[in-house]
């Protein structure tokens, strides 16, 4: 593609398969974000709860926790496309479903929970299969500049459809948000369908318990893998669950409605844009576990500060710069864990990266929404914010500045 050729920010997109997958996958991300704004403010205004707001992050991304290994597994045994042809077949399902609820008047607290709790199933096999998948339509040696452009995708889609979610909310109820999202994803099978990726992902022979135990022993044998894995953890658990509870900072603390949901979050999304692209132009590997700690010290100072902010415009640019932490923190260690691990390894450890990155956050939101309701939000967040503080410093005592050594390379 002639238009980005030379362009380091861009070099993926020379890629036809990858090409096919960004633009799809652009209008697939609107669609979900749209979605997700939509699905948490109709909860918060059917329940005004802050535990279900934690619960509904809980059941959507909660699954992940429970079978994202086994979506690593998968992924290495199976062709990635056409599990991502079944994976995004079901979420048009389930998008399909939740906008007849909402249309018809049916839609309850229950329904949304459950739902939730089947997207989250879906996205246990679809994002390690995802994840991996953009090495196959690249190669190794582009895997970086990929893996930051999804980023840069997913936190555009950030930016642009949460507000426009709000709007249309306002306007015309949650409804039309959900359709929107259902009819994104056939832009996704239909790209799917034009690619030509051959071969299968690296298949194995071994049995289950095999194929865990030989991810978890290259883990452990890899003391800088094993202590960025650690730290993600801690970060995903007490940080990341954050954004379930904005709902809350927008109506009760700023004083806005579904248009203050919207500006937050895409205030975050903005400042991940930036992070991605940043990480997009980034060649060096192995400086990033020094990349992923700052980030999260970063993180923690700047949450704690947004947990006691009162201020719309101060909250907006905290998000701002939370978005830019979280971008830099999780591309750094995407991209380290792909690049390091070997190929018939990469789907089990991509989907450790997976189920910490994604999976304890709601489960961090459980725990979270729970305090919450007995010693307030903004004091549960920052308890949390210095707590991931501290595990931050010590995680880069331990790291060191000096550039790691990687077997794997």
């Amino acid at each position: 593609m002639g238009f980005f050729s030379g362009s380091e920010t861009f070099k993926s997109l020379e890629h036809r398969n990858f090409r096919l997958y960004f633009f799809a996958q652009m209008l697939s991300l609107m669609g979900s974000w749209m979605q997700m704004t939509a699905q948490s403010w109709l909860l918060w205004r059917l329940t005004g709860s802050e535990l279900l707001l934690g619960f509904l992050g809980f059941a959507q991304m909660g699954p992940v926790l429970l079978f994202g290994i086994f979506g690593g597994l998968v992924a290495d045994r199976l062709p990635r496309k056409k599990l991502l042809l079944f994976t995004q077949s079901m979420a048009l399902i389930q998008a399909a479903t939740l906008a007849f609820l909402a249309f018809t008047g049916l839609i309850t607290p229950v329904y949304i929970l459950v739902l939730a709790a089947l997207l989250g199933t879906i996205n246990a096999f679809d994002m390690t299969a995802r994840q991996t998948f953009l090495g196959d339509m690249v190669g190794m040696s582009d895997v970086g500049n990929a893996i930051a452009l999804n980023s840069f995708l997913f936190n555009m889609a950030r930016v642009v459809a949460p507000p426009v979610a709000g709007i249309i909310v306002s306007l015309y109820g949650e409804g039309p948000c959900f359709a929107m999202n259902a009819a994104s994803f056939l832009f996704v099978l239909l790209a799917l369908v034009l690619m030509d990726v051959g071969g299968r992902s690296g298949g194995s022979g071994s049995t289950i318990i095999a194929s865990l135990r030989e991810a978890v022993s290259f883990v452990r044998r890899e003391p800088t893998t094993f202590r960025l894995i650690l730290l993600l953890c801690v970060t995903s658990l007490a940080l990341l669950p954050y954004a379930y509870f904005l709902p809350y900072f927008a109506d009760k603390v700023l004083g806005g409605k579904a248009e203050m949901l919207g500006t937050l979050l895409a205030s975050a999304g903005l400042g991940a844009l930036v992070g991605a692209l940043l990480m997009a132009r980034k060649r060096e590997v192995s400086g990033l576990p020094w990349v992923m700690g700052v980030s999260s010290l970063l993180l923690s100072a700047d949450l704690a500060l947004f947990s006691l902010s009162r201020s719309q415009v101060l909250s907006s640019i905290l998000l701002f710069c939370a978005g830019l932490c979280t971008m830099l923190a999780a591309s750094s260690a995407n991209i380290f864990l792909q690049t390091t691990a070997p190929e018939r390894l990469r789907g089990r450890i991509i989907s450790f990266y997976v189920t910490t990155f994604v999976g304890f956050p709601p489960l961090g939101g459980f725990f979270i929404g729970n305090l919450a309701e007995r010693f307030g939000t903004g004091k549960v967040l920052l308890w949390c914010a210095l707590a991931t503080a501290a595990a931050s410093l010590l995680y880069l005592a331990v790291t060191g500045r000096k550039k790691v050594q990687l077997s794997g390379l």
